[in-house]
């Protein structure tokens, strides 16, 4: 749920932006070079503190609770109590935004993101049976994930 929240808060962004007082300045929506400063002043300015007056949580750190991802069919990794550190430091390399295609394009560049929380994991699939001698496995604990440059587009 956080994930979609996170999403919807940078689409709506700009709109929140424009609605309080604005320490960003002002850029043609043609001019990209602007478009992409400004999302980096966003990230930075608002990513800790979000937007309290329109109940926007902050991205920085980034909290949320129960992420699943599927690795293989049947078997799952979950993430609980989680927070992810360093998105307010990533820079934008591309924004741009063109209204005649209905295309917002981001591209962004993150030095170093850190997720901590806890994990379980687990899940029956016959490709298992091969590397561990039995069709399932099951875990829990503490997880550390420290990630390096990565990108993301968006």
């Amino acid at each position: 749920m956080h994930g979609l929240n996170f999403m919807l808060f940078l689409v709506s962004l700009p709109l929140f932006v424009a609605a309080i007082d604005n320490p960003f300045g002002k850029c043609s929506i043609k001019d990209n070079e602007c478009f992409k400063r400004g999302w980096e002043n966003v990230l930075k300015v608002l990513g800790p503190t979000g937007i309290p007056e329109v109940n926007a949580d902050p991205i920085d750190p980034m909290i949320f609770n129960n992420i699943t991802i599927t690795i293989v069919d049947g078997f799952s990794l979950t993430i609980t109590d989680g927070t992810l550190t360093g998105f307010k430091d990533c820079k934008f390399d591309k924004a741009s935004l063109d209204l005649e295609k209905k295309l917002d394009t981001r591209f962004i560049i993150c030095q170093s993101l850190k997720v901590v929380g806890k994990f379980s994991f687990g899940g029956k699939n016959p490709v298992l049976q091969s590397l561990f001698g039995s069709d399932s496995v099951y875990g829990h604990g503490d997880i550390k994930i420290k990630f390096g440059k990565k990108f993301c587009f968006f």
